[in-house]
């Protein structure tokens, strides 16, 4: 029999090793799924990880119902969960911009993916700051002039946050402000009848942080545990 050389011998064992290392030892992505099966990417900026997408769920965790409402007087009436798409049409706004959803959404169960949470205003307050104050909202909004109107000049979208110009829905059941702004909610409650979101616009170098009427229809960006 035929034996193999000490120097062949150490090339095959240097050359499993590197398969090894390689394919053996590749860590296994993890899917962000919410409870409709949508599935998100991430992106972190600074000391935390984003959704780079708004939710796009109907429905809580534990696979419980959100409610669709579309009239606009039954939306102004609401006091329970409730969401919708950008003026009704979700073919055409809801896979871009996600769902509009009451404050009554965010406080009424888990909404985001496993392991994710809807942001406070400490954790944006971080994020502004890390994006540098009065311009975080050019480096938070995706660039060009698709998804956000003319005036979309300063944006660099250098933190990947790629925020899009989706609008709102006011307490009243109006839309409001497509390609030229856009809400997102946060967790704390303000009153008992506002809570607090923030605002990015395409005319805004900043970031608009305040508080807001519940029944209001806003977007979710959930912010890693």
């Amino acid at each position: 029999m035929k034996r193999i050389s000490p120097l062949l011998s150490l090339l095959l064992i240097v050359t499993g090793v590197l398969l090894l290392l390689t394919y053996g030892c590749k860590k296994e992505e993890i899917q962000i799924m919410d409870a409709d099966g949508n599935v998100y990417t991430e992106v972190v900026i600074g000391n935390q990880t984003w959704l780079k997408e708004n939710l796009n769920t109907t429905r809580y965790l534990d696979s419980t119902e959100i409610s669709l409402v579309t009239d606009n007087s039954a939306w102004a009436a609401l006091t329970v969960p409730g969401y919708c798409y950008y003026g009704n049409d979700q073919a055409a706004n809801g896979d871009v911009y996600g769902i509009l959803y009451n404050w009554y959404t965010v406080n009424g169960g888990d909404l985001c993916p496993e392991g994710w949470h809807v942001p406070s205003i400490s954790d944006i307050q971080e994020l502004i700051e890390f994006a540098g104050a009065d311009v975080a909202g050019n480096k938070l909004r995706e660039t060009g002039f698709v998804y956000w109107d003319a005036s979309n000049t300063g944006a660099t979208n250098e933190t990947g946050f790629s925020a899009l110009g989706g609008g709102a829905r006011e307490s009243t059941g109006a839309f409001i402000g497509l390609l030229n702004g856009a809400a997102w909610w946060l967790a704390d409650e303000s009153s008992a009848t506002s809570a607090g979101y923030f605002v990015l616009r395409s005319d805004l170098a900043g970031v608009m942080l305040t508080a807001y009427y519940k029944p209001s229809g806003m977007y979710v960006r959930c912010i890693k545990d």
